[in-house]
């Protein structure tokens, strides 16, 4: 269950965090949630331009895509008058034949 933060909030944990942030905007976060999820770098690249994606991606890139899985959890959210302003996810990349916990990155946008 994600724990709802204001806007400040999210900022200050993301960097606390050591987070990704992949700014745009909503739809852009939630492809790039999606891509990360099936482990499409090419697309993940396109979704979100600049902020830390290229930072991300070679972070990823040290993993062989087919040989891991990646399960992302959202942890917090934010929310103004107009609805979602910002989430953040954590990203554990596991062993794809022995579900072994290879690393946790977190992202996020706000």
């Amino acid at each position: 269950m994600s724990v709802k933060l204001s806007k400040k909030e999210l900022e200050e944990t993301g960097i606390a965090q050591d987070a990704f942030y992949l700014g745009g905007n909503v739809y852009n976060y939630e492809n790039a949630i999606f891509y990360l999820g099936i482990r499409d770098l090419e697309n993940l690249e396109k979704s979100v331009k600049g902020n830390d994606i290229e930072l991300l991606i070679n972070h990823l890139k040290h993993y062989e895509m087919d040989k891991v899985h990646i399960m992302t959890t959202q942890l917090f959210y934010s929310a103004g008058t107009y609805g979602n302003n910002g989430q953040l996810h954590k990203v554990d990349i596991l062993d794809r034949s022995t579900s072994k916990k290879l690393d946790t990155i977190y992202v996020y946008y706000c």
